[in-house]
């Protein structure tokens, strides 16, 4: 224990022997001034005794821990900080995976909506067999791929979102009773005074007086000299004062060591405090990313939702209204939080790619947006001598926005334009994604350019057309135009990764289920690849 710890446990001890003093020499304050000086000595007697229990036992358990007896490390290191004791039951044995996983998942939101703040720590959650009475259901606990064991223990723990840390003390505010102090060192003093005052003009008698504190001014400037160990004017003759005055300069050094810790404490609080604040701000931005996928229709959202959730562990998605839009949280992989929505077909319409894009990107602020389902393929092996087949994946590294041409006639003969813009992807998305190519077991993964027109394309020439347009495409889709245009605006990495599902002629629906689940898997793959997240 330091120094100022003891002088701040000594302050109501000597407050005590300070009011008694002056209480002493009335008429009726002797029984109180008794009191109150064997109330001072019982708390100074009660601290030296806590005191030195706590340290009897607090070598006490370190032998024992040292004999390996009695070991609960986990209940002794949190024993002082915040507990939330949740009691759960269940009589059946194969029940408690699913109570664990909900309160797996009900610790993890509450830990991500925990303040930065040191002094709060880290949500945990801990599990002790012990407490398991059934025998199946321990067996359960050991099992779980929710917890791990805590080495020569009973307990089990989580495997939290983020790293444990435990609260820092010197981050926690102090609670300075600097002022309560000062209230009542002025109440003290005022008291002396008064009674120093009267003491003196008693003694004083018919004589002379000049030196002596006969009035409260005097007898204060007095005690304040005293106080601030410095010679005064005055001098009082009666013993009683002059005891008072000695207990007055003890109180001094007192007030100063309890006023030097209070500022010592809150400056280091300060300081610590300052350093979160810019820990926070440097690793905060980068600790996390958001990234939105797009849908448009009912298969490609049953697909993409359960990709997810079979790797981020939620078991039924949170829905959220942003703006007129409803969005599901998908929960986490690696670093990124999963959002889906759903737009309808086409860039044109109101519910189209384009407004529905905007709004979300909007509102979410996502560090990145995919576009997944399913789309054609314009390289078959069936009908162009290419390589694609049903169910493959396609990945743009261009976008051909055709809808938007010039029409003309030169020489009798028909002309076709295309105006429309052909940008790129952002480099992280799609270096990502060549990325997840190795030691990917599922189908074949093809990356090239992406015409996107609003044509529901099923017809041999208009699809023949397009071809002979743009013999480079190795694709088509109806929304990914839109979604450029939403991105453009807000600056947000975009990409397209699709499954083949038909080929712009004789299409049938049945492959469009396989299609959409095999791009909603290699897009889980890509985002959780190095389990960094995704920002340039």
């Amino acid at each position: 224990m330091r120094w100022w710890d003891l002088a701040i446990l000594g302050v109501p001890a000597m407050l005590l022997i300070a009011v008694a003093v002056p209480v002493a020499f009335t008429p009726w304050g002797k029984t109180a001034a008794l009191v109150m000086g064997l109330a001072a000595m019982a708390y100074v007697t009660a601290q030296m005794s806590v005191g030195a229990l706590r340290l009897m036992w607090s070598l006490l358990r370190r032998f024992s821990y040292r004999r390996g007896a009695g070991r609960d490390f986990l209940v002794d290191e949190l024993r002082s900080y915040h507990w939330v004791v949740t009691l759960l039951h269940s009589p059946r044995p194969e029940a408690v995976e699913g109570l664990l996983e909900q309160t797996a998942n009900r610790a993890a939101a509450l830990d991500a909506q925990l303040t930065a703040n040191a002094a709060y720590g880290t949500t945990l959650l801990a599990c002790n067999a012990r407490c398991v009475t059934d025998a199946a259901g321990r067996e359960v606990l050991r099992a779980s791929s929710l917890l791990r064991r805590v080495d020569e223990s009973d307990w089990y723990v989580n495997r939290p979102t983020r790293k444990v840390k435990p609260p820092t003390t010197n981050a926690i505010e102090p609670i300075s009773a600097l002022r309560l102090m000062g209230l009542a060192t002025v109440l003290v003093l005022g008291m002396q005074a008064n009674f120093i005052a009267v003491l003196e003009r008693r003694s004083c008698g018919d004589g002379s007086c000049s030196r002596q504190p006969v009035t409260f001014l005097q007898a204060a400037e007095w005690l304040l000299h005293r106080l601030s160990w410095q010679s005064s004017s005055f001098e009082p003759l009666t013993w009683q004062s002059r005891s008072l005055g000695v207990a007055t300069m003890f109180l001094g050094p007192v007030l100063a060591a309890c006023v030097i810790t209070g500022l010592r404490r809150h400056l280091r609080y300060q300081d610590e405090q300052k350093k979160m604040m810019y820990a926070h701000l440097d690793e905060e931005p980068a600790a996390r990313s958001t990234v939105l996928l797009l849908v448009v229709n009912e298969t490609e959202r049953d697909a993409a939702i359960a990709a997810v959730c079979q790797q981020s562990g939620c078991t039924e998605p949170r829905t959220e209204q942003v703006d007129l839009h409803t969005v599901f949280r998908l929960g986490a992989l690696g670093s990124n939080d999963i959002v889906l929505a759903h737009s309808e077909q086409g860039t044109v319409s109101s519910h189209g790619m384009t407004t529905t894009a905007g709004a979300l990107l909007n509102h979410l602020s996502p560090d990145a947006v995919i576009l997944t389902g399913v789309c054609y393929g314009l390289k078959s092996r069936k009908y162009d001598g290419g390589d694609q087949e049903l169910g493959d994946l396609i990945v743009s590294t261009q976008l051909r926005a055709v809808d938007h041409r010039k029409v003309t006639v030169l020489d009798g003969e028909r002309h076709e334009i295309n105006r429309g813009p052909r940008p790129e992807p952002a480099i992280p998305l799609l270096s990502r994604a060549r990325a997840a190519t190795h030691g990917w077991t599922g189908p074949p993964v093809r990356f090239g350019a992406v015409l996107s027109l609003n044509t529901l394309l099923n017809d041999p020439e208009e699809r023949g057309r397009l071809q002979r347009q743009d013999e480079e495409a190795i694709g088509g889709e109806m929304e990914l135009a839109g979604l450029y245009a939403a991105a453009a605006r807000t600056k947000t990495d975009w990409l397209l990764v699709k499954g083949i599902s038909d080929w712009g002629r004789d299409k049938e629906s049945a492959p469009q289920a396989l299609a959409a689940r095999n791009a909603a898997d290699f897009v889980v793959r890509l985002l959780q690849l190095g389990g960094a997240k995704l920002a340039r």
